[in-house]
């Protein structure tokens, strides 16, 4: 079963990548219809409706990501990224300090920071 679920979500990359968004997001959902405790699934439709830019829906998979992934960097950037996009300086900065604590290579989270 382990197999099957990553086949799945390596498919929806590689229509997320071909921007074939809506096969990618049909995949998605079948995937955490099948595994709702599968939080790289959540994710990947979370960066699937961050490059489409539905930031509602976004946000909410990266909640359910992060209740099922606590430390789950990805899901913390990309929530910093629509917090800055949305002119909310403070608590995005806060968001790339978090990531940058799990992962502290993140290259886009050491620039923002620096920018003060």
């Amino acid at each position: 079963p382990h197999r099957s679920v990553a086949e799945h979500l390596e498919l929806a990359t590689g229509d997320i990548a071909a921007r074939r968004y809506d096969i990618a997001e049909t995949r998605l959902a079948a995937l955490l219809r099948r595994r709702p405790d599968f939080p790289e699934a959540w994710h990947k439709r979370c960066t699937l409706y961050y490059l489409t830019g539905r930031d509602e829906e976004c946000l909410s998979d990266i909640a359910r990501t992060l209740e099922l992934e606590p430390r789950h960097f990805g899901a913390i950037l990309n929530c910093a990224e629509i917090l800055l996009g949305a002119g909310e300086r403070e608590p995005a900065r806060l968001a790339f300090a978090a990531a940058l604590s799990l992962h502290p290579h993140l290259a886009r989270a050491r620039e923002v920071l620096a920018q003060g």
